[in-house]
């Protein structure tokens, strides 16, 4: 997202979908990613599957279902993208990654521990906000990582 921060935490997981075999990428890495796919925070090569993306493109563009609801975006996401490319997909999650809604075959932790408060999409519009210190799954950590409570 534009009013987002880049961390390196983030930048770690964007470059670990650029070294793989995976088209699509998404990434949740808080209790209030509760979504199949968040609006900024998913990434596509489309050299991969030039044909697919275009159309993927015309289905999502010409969406008019719910188009006037504020959630729009991530409606379009989920019923036209999820859908398409959740076997195609790179998932780090962090806290949903035992969701049976959200779990495909691609899902795999964060591959740093998160740094204090920040997360993958915190911004200056989170700045007072404090962060949930839930802890995150066990089955959602990295296996050699087991002690990273907050990951």
């Amino acid at each position: 997202d534009s009013d987002s921060l880049i961390l390196d935490r983030e930048r770690a997981a964007v470059q670990e979908w650029l070294d793989s075999d995976f088209m699509f990428h998404i990434m949740r890495d808080h209790p209030g990613h509760y979504a199949y796919i968040l609006a900024g925070l998913w990434g596509a090569k489309p050299h991969m599957d030039r044909e697919l993306m275009a159309n993927l493109t015309r289905r999502m563009l010409f969406h008019t279902e719910s188009k006037h609801r504020k959630t729009f975006d991530q409606e379009v996401l989920r019923r036209v993208l999820w859908p398409a490319t959740k076997d195609r997909m790179m998932a780090h999650d962090s806290y949903y990654c035992t969701n049976p809604n959200f779990r495909g075959p691609t899902y795999r932790p964060f591959p740093t521990r998160i740094e204090g408060r920040l997360f993958v999409s915190y911004g200056p519009r989170f700045a007072n906000t404090k962060r949930n210190n839930r802890k995150c799954p066990a089955k959602c950590r990295p296996p050699d990582h087991q002690d990273w409570e907050l990951c």
